[in-house]
């Protein structure tokens, strides 16, 4: 076990030590002051521990058995996330968790999971486009995804094509030959999730492609794929973001 305590900042190790669970003394002892926490490689599904460690801004659970339906407690001020590795197969599953327990999450790193379709798992330069507008559509503090910054353009077109819709007001109808006061709800109708996410990836295709867009974004992609390969053999502790 490593710890580095400088001030304020403190930062504990608890990587390749095959946990199913955080042994309650590491809790009770670093929860307070804990800044970052290095899980990597043990054997964790269930992170609700992490409750206690209010002061956390870096988790990194790359190599964990985690996956999308995972629980996330409310760490307000978590700023950098690394999953990598791990058994997230469901994107929107597991986005809406991050979003609600991670509201100033900044950095953010999925490579090689199911979700999150890469050159590490045969995915496309389009499908990496397509993951990254979702996710940039539902964390709006996000600024890097996979060690590539979000861009002011990548935002604005993952907006345009996951705004939501705005739900109609209540309204009130009066209506009947008795007088009487009847009230009906008038909401926008809610699509079928999958159906409605496929139909705005295939709007995504149609208008970057007449906006010259997919060839910015997958010459980035491009790019990544060196700089990632590179970085497969390092360990994640060793590239983790200074805090």
């Amino acid at each position: 076990m490593d710890t580095n305590t400088c001030g304020e900042k403190e930062r504990l190790s608890l990587a390749y030590k095959n946990y199913r669970e955080v042994p309650s003394k590491y809790v009770k002892k670093y929860a307070s002051n804990l800044k970052e926490i290095d899980l990597t490689a043990n054997k964790l599904r269930d992170i609700r521990f992490l409750a206690s460690f209010q002061s956390l801004r870096t988790l990194i659970l790359d190599h964990n058995p985690i996956d999308s339906h995972v629980k996330f407690p409310l760490l307000p001020q978590l700023e950098t996330l690394w999953v990598n590795h791990t058994k997230i197969s469901n994107l929107s599953i597991f986005i809406a968790a991050v979003g609600k327990g991670c509201p100033s999450l900044r950095y953010l790193s999925m490579l090689n999971t199911e979700a999150a379709p890469s050159f590490f798992n045969g995915g496309s330069p389009q499908d990496y486009i397509d993951f990254r507008l979702y996710v940039v559509s539902q964390l709006r503090s996000l600024e890097f995804l996979d060690y590539l910054q979000i861009t002011y353009e990548e935002r604005k077109e993952a907006n345009r094509v996951y705004k939501h819709p705005k739900r109609k007001r209540r309204q009130k109808f009066k209506y009947d030959t008795t007088g009487e006061e009847t009230e009906k709800q008038t909401d926008s109708a809610t699509l079928n999730s999958t159906k409605e996410i496929n139909h705005r990836l295939d709007e995504t295709k149609e208008h970057l492609v007449q906006s010259n867009g997919v060839e910015g974004i997958a010459g980035r992609f491009a790019d990544v794929v060196h700089q990632l390969a590179r970085m497969q053999d390092s360990s994640p502790a060793a590239n983790a973001p200074d805090i």
